[in-house]
């Protein structure tokens, strides 16, 4: 089931500016989005984001990714309140991070 747009995060296109945010499916790719407003939203994109996803999901989605940027790593631990050690990626090399597996 589709989520109304009425009840949408509000996001700016900062972050989101090679997608078309109307075809956007906010259940199905709610990692991507969590990942992507942290990666290069603004700090409203983060609080609207968790707003809508709730602090768990977010944490979630993000302490599980398979690769963020370390300053991404940083950022996040800041505002969840959380040790970069705690991220799933932090102790992964880039090489390691984009590896194919064997």
């Amino acid at each position: 089931m589709a989520i109304p747009a009425t009840l949408k995060p509000l996001l700016s296109t900062r972050a989101f500016w090679d997608i078309d945010m109307n075809q956007l499916d906010y259940e199905t790719r709610a990692n991507f989005i969590i990942r992507r407003v942290f990666e290069r939203g603004s700090l409203d994109d983060v609080l609207e984001t968790k707003v809508f996803y709730g602090y768990e999901k977010v944490k979630e989605a993000l302490l599980n990714a398979h690769y963020l940027p370390l300053e991404t790593i940083y950022y996040a631990a800041a505002i969840l309140k959380v040790q970069p050690q705690d991220f799933k990626c932090y102790s992964k090399t880039p090489l390691q991070q984009n590896a194919w597996p064997l």
